[in-house]
């Protein structure tokens, strides 16, 4: 029998550009790394779309990129930069959060600082914070980073709205200078509770211990913004001394909203330790939500993870030391004369 055609770009467009039905689309996967042709039948195009229904079509473009990371949609995103409205070029910019190319790097600068609209230089803001994660991984030249990094300091000590220097500031939690690091804490002692999540949320990022006691000082804040981004903190430094805190916590969960009791959940899988699994294993036992189980089940996925390169080394080298040693006939045994000083020394565990 003839295999089953695939259905073709054509019928994707077709589906985009009939303005006499909502959109509801089922070919949305065909907009995926587009041939050159493609995408100029694509631009042509979509100055036609009205402007609600390109802000759907890019929001539908990134809960696809969101749940199936086999599509690759960097031609649309680019694409997108460029749109007159707002909310488009803002998801454009989401969709090219993970992009590697250096060339983003100027873009994503020039519209944290130049475009007319601040949710677009916000979003632009904290695309730039993954350019300094790479840079922390040395993945990128090192003077590609600090240039981000300046970028976003120069930014954050600026006079744009909060919303932008807040979102200059969690993308530089990734980076480890004095002057970042005293920003952060500036932000954290402003006592504003918005300023203070975005310094948990850079906290979080730069993966430094030294941020401890104002990560615990927040774990029961009563802003939930502020408790949540401490409460990640917590999971995300990998904090110890959260654990008992957490855990009180969740076991009166009934009072706690529902975003602080999935981020407490999931931040223990990276702290571990006694009790933990149990209460997680409940917490799955108790959920009555298919997406809340499915957070659950990824979190104590990482939690095996984490016990399993946590788990001390089984094999005992003074067992091999001695079957070594049985291998060689021994000389006739001597005289005790106390301890040899050839006596081979205990290995010291490796953590």
């Amino acid at each position: 029998m003839p295999s089953r055609q695939e259905p073709k770009f054509s019928a994707a467009m077709q589906e985009l550009t009939d303005l006499s039905r909502p959109y509801e689309p089922t070919l949305l996967h065909l907009f995926s790394d587009l041939t050159p042709e493609e995408l100029k039948t694509f631009k042509l195009a979509w100055p036609e779309i009205p402007p609600e229904r390109r802000v759907r079509f890019m929001e539908l473009v990134e809960e696809l990129k969101e749940v199936d990371t086999r599509y690759f949609f960097v031609d649309v995103a680019r694409f997108a930069l460029e749109d007159l409205n707002p909310k488009v070029r803002a998801s454009g910019l989401r969709l090219l959060f993970e992009e590697e190319d250096l060339k983003l790097i100027s873009l994503f600068i020039r519209m944290m600082n130049k475009d007319p609209e601040p949710e677009v230089r916000a979003t632009a803001a904290g695309a730039l914070g993954f350019f300094i994660y790479l840079g922390m991984l040395e993945e990128i030249p090192e003077d590609q980073a600090i240039r981000v990094v300046d970028a976003l300091v120069v930014k954050m000590n600026g006079d744009d709205l909060p919303i932008v220097r807040r979102r200059a500031l969690e993308s530089m939690g990734y980076a480890t200078r004095p002057d970042v690091d005293a920003l952060i804490r500036n932000a954290y002692l402003s006592g504003d509770k918005e300023w203070m999540a975005s310094a948990l949320f850079a906290m979080a990022r730069s993966g430094l211990e030294s941020w401890e006691k104002y990560v615990l000082a927040e774990l029961e804040n009563e802003e939930p913004d502020v408790q949540v981004e401490a409460i990640r903190a917590a999971g995300e430094l990998g904090l110890e001394s959260a654990r008992e805190t957490l855990i009180d916590l969740l076991e009166n969960s009934e009072l706690l909203d529902d975003e602080v009791r999935l981020t407490a959940l999931i931040s223990l899988a990276g702290i571990g330790g006694e009790g933990v699994r149990e209460l997680m294993l409940q917490a799955l036992e108790e959920s009555e939500s298919e997406e809340e189980m499915a957070i659950i089940e990824d979190a104590l996925e990482e939690l095996d993870f984490n016990e399993e390169i946590a788990r001390p080394l089984l094999f005992n080298f003074d067992d091999l030391d001695s079957e070594e040693d049985d291998e060689v006939d021994p000389e006739p045994p001597m005289e005790d004369e106390g301890p040899s000083s050839d006596e081979p020394k205990k290995k010291r565990k490796r953590h």
